[in-house]
């Protein structure tokens, strides 16, 4: 998920380093990763052998009968274990404002499926003022790091970002996260899970979880996972998702502009 070019090679040398020790337990992997625009479709294959998904999707069954593997730990700020958090960002001009400033305003949303650019957003706005119209206009732009332009140009005035997105942009992207400023941060969440294949067995999931740890721990990965800010990894429940489909099912209650 997390996918622009320092985190793809990153993401690239650590699944080396996992395939590797899939091999030593016994499960085939594919050589590298693949990266595909339709990631529904990669979601739902019942033969897939690890990716990582939104957990909105996940949570609300638009993976299919994908299976829960680990969801992995970031050392972001906005995160905690196994939970993260999107920050609300507008233009630099606007620090210092409040959430209440924003009413009548244009929000940048990422994609309608997503948790962290979307439903956590209004989620928290529904907690905030309650089932009344806050934006004025909804502006999809297709990916977090278009959000966050959108708003630094002055197309948009606020944005719900994914905050390990947003620590990435602003190690990586500093000229633009500059022209930005926080807002707030939304309620945490669990974390963009790591799923399979609805027709992996048991013994291939703890596979793939045992060897996930130990590539975590393996020396050899510390570059890799510096770069992609993990720590850890939880192995959650579905359980712990319905979080995310009830909190966006709370918030339908609040009117939003599908302009």
């Amino acid at each position: 998920m997390y996918d622009a070019p320092p985190q793809r090679q990153a993401s690239q040398r650590f699944y080396a380093l996992w395939r590797e020790h899939m091999q030593d337990l016994g499960l085939e992997a594919p050589e590298e990763l693949s990266w595909r625009e339709s990631l529904v479709d990669v979601w739902r294959d019942p033969t897939l052998l690890i990716a990582q998904a939104c957990g909105y999707p996940f949570a609300t069954g638009l993976c299919g009968g994908a299976q829960l593997v680990a969801t992995p730990c970031y050392e972001f700020r906005g995160c905690s274990g196994a939970t993260y958090a999107s920050v609300l960002v507008a233009g630099a001009h606007r620090a210092g404002d409040q959430l209440a400033d924003f009413r009548t305003q244009r929000v940048a949303i990422n994609a309608w499926d997503s948790y962290s650019g979307f439903h956590a957003l209004r989620f928290h706005l529904f907690e905030s003022v309650g089932a009344e119209p806050f934006v004025s206009e909804s502006i999809v732009t297709g990916s977090h790091l278009a959000s966050m332009e959108s708003v630094a140009s002055g197309s948009a005035d606020l944005a719900a970002i994914d905050c390990v997105s947003w620590a990435h942009a602003q190690r990586d992207r500093s000229a633009l996260s500059a022209r930005l400023c926080e807002i707030e941060f939304t309620a945490q969440a669990p974390g963009l899970p790591l799923i399979t294949g609805a027709d992996r067995s048991a013994e291939e999931i703890e596979i793939l979880r045992t060897s996930l740890r130990e590539t975590i721990e393996d020396p050899r990965a510390s570059s890799a996972r510096q770069r992609l800010g993990l720590v850890d990894m939880q192995c959650l429940s579905d359980g712990h998702y319905k979080l995310i489909r009830e909190r966006s099912e709370r918030a339908r209650r609040m009117p939003w502009p599908r302009s």
